[in-house]
Order: C-alpha cells, then structure tokens, then sequence
C-alpha cells in the first residue's frame, strides 16, 4: 500500500526572528544558551524536550503543536 499524500507532505514554517513574540524569546534562550547562529532549522518540533514546550507556552500553542518544521 503506497503512503497517502498526507503521509508525505510536509507541514513547514519559515519565520523571521522578531516576527512572532513566542519565536523572538526562543531565539533570545537560543542566544543565552550558546546557539549563536542567526538562522537555524528544527526539522522536527517533536523531538524537542518536553521542558522547550514547558517553558515556552506560547510558542508551543502558536506553532509547535501545528508545524512540523520550522526555520529561522
């Protein structure tokens, strides 16, 4: 049986850094912690620790839980 179209279709997001408030305050933890980069790709939003969609509520119900992917 071959994949149905929504098995192989990606959802993807690609958001400017100070676009989105949730995604600003990621990136700003992001700097803090040492990821210095300005564009970076989470290929997979469930992979993350639980504690990223803990201590970011917001980015979470805004975008996480809906994308798949997101750049930046």
């Amino acid at each position: 049986m071959s994949p149905s179209l929504k098995d192989t279709m990606l959802n993807v997001l690609v958001l400017g850094e100070h676009q989105k408030g949730p995604v600003e305050a990621f990136v700003y933890f992001m700097d803090k912690i040492g990821v210095e980069k300005k564009h970076f790709v989470i290929p997979n939003t469930h992979t993350l620790p639980d504690q990223i969609y803990k201590w970011f509520p917001l980015l979470s119900h805004q975008i996480l839980e809906r994308i798949k992917a997101f750049f930046i």
